[in-house]
């Protein structure tokens, strides 16, 4: 991919895109990394079945959350309006 298709396809270019922290592979990857040691002599199938049920708890934690985040956010859009 050439410099010009990462500018014009850059997420930050595009309309009605969020911005994120840019963290949130890492932080899975944390979150994720702590199934190593268990996960290290396992067979493969079951190996990948331990990494999905921490992602999905991931995702669930995640999706919990979601509400507090959302109105948190909000609160400091509304203050920053204020000003």
């Amino acid at each position: 991919m050439d410099f010009f298709s990462k500018i014009l396809w850059n997420a930050r270019n595009q309309e009605g895109a969020g911005t994120t922290l840019g963290e949130e592979v890492e932080q899975v990857n944390s979150f994720l990394s702590r199934c190593a040691l268990t996960t290290k002599y396992m067979a493969k199938s079951a190996r990948t079945d331990m990494l999905t049920v921490h992602a999905m708890g991931w995702n669930h934690r995640k999706e919990n959350g979601l509400h507090i985040a959302l109105s948190l956010d909000s609160k400091k859009q509304q203050k920053r309006q204020r000003l």
